[in-house]
């Protein structure tokens, strides 16, 4: 299945690059996403995405993340565990009410969505 989806948004003034990958790890640990704050780039795993409303979840998850750093706000909470926490709340329980607007999304590209890539 064809899917359309952003590869570049921006947040708090930075341009954001989202990449698109059959796996996402971090310390051995599979997840659906990841904000690298070296780079400033969201990586979004297809193999752990089975529709597109979870994709999207994912990126405004991430979104949130960037937000925090840019903003430095992160680091008044003092770990990521207690960011994860934020991030999480903020995301079942006020942004699911809501869409992200995807006309502020910059580009966009069809991938092949098929967990067996």
């Amino acid at each position: 299945m064809k899917l359309r989806v952003p590869t570049k948004t921006s947040i708090c003034g930075h341009d954001v690059s989202i990449i698109y990958k059959i796996r996402v790890e971090q310390d051995d640990v599979s997840l659906a996403g990841a904000f690298e704050f070296s780079s400033g780039d969201i990586q979004v795993s297809l193999s752990e995405h089975e529709t597109l409303d979870e994709v999207w979840d994912t990126i405004l998850h991430e979104l949130l993340h960037a937000a925090f750093h840019y903003t430095g706000s992160g680091n008044l909470l003092g770990s990521m565990e207690k960011e994860e926490c934020v991030v999480e709340m903020l995301e079942k329980n006020f942004f699911k009410f809501t869409r992200p607007d995807k006309r502020k999304f910059k580009k966009y590209v069809e991938l092949d969505f098929n967990k067996d890539n």
